[in-house]
């Protein structure tokens, strides 16, 4: 759990408890959730099974470098336009061959840099894999603040 420093060590445990349950509901042993519970908005999780090649943990690796090494690399609201997007889509089971092609036409429209969008071409597969995708962007913001912050340049990285 990713919680902001005041926030009540009740909540945050009750917070924790919530994400073990996600992580054993969505893959049993050997499962992992994130959550990121900011002082102003929903939470967002990020859960799956650990070793998967193309699971949250190494796909949340790769955003975060991505992110700490370039704040333009992926445009800071495109997680967000990618959720809007599968949400919105949520009841056109048959828009979901074309799903992967608007995602991608969606991150080339918000300008993403080169190695940005092959990772997001290689993990826009289907609606789980994106859906996905967009978690992994919104919890690597976090992380890659506070990667920033370790090294002395947040104030470099002002979004």
């Amino acid at each position: 759990v990713v919680a902001h420093g005041l926030e009540p060590l009740n909540e945050v445990r009750k917070w924790a408890v919530e994400a073990e349950h996600t992580a054993k509901g969505a893959g049993g042993r050997d499962a992992l959730c994130i959550s990121v519970n900011p002082r102003s908005g929903a939470p967002i999780r990020l859960h799956g099974k650990w070793d998967e090649l193309t699971g949250p943990a190494g796909l949340l690796i790769k955003m975060v470098e991505l992110y700490a090494r370039d704040t333009k690399a992926v445009p800071r609201g495109l997680g967000y336009e990618l959720r809007d997007l599968v949400e919105r889509l949520e009841g056109w089971p048959e828009l979901d061959s074309s799903l992967s092609q608007l995602v991608l036409a969606v991150a080339k429209k918000k300008e993403c840099k080169d190695d940005a969008l092959e990772l997001i071409q290689r993990h826009a597969v289907n609606r789980t894999s994106i859906e996905r995708l967009y978690r992994s962007m919104m919890v690597a913001r976090w992380f890659a603040r506070a990667e920033w912050e370790a090294r002395g340049d947040a104030a470099q990285h002002t979004d």
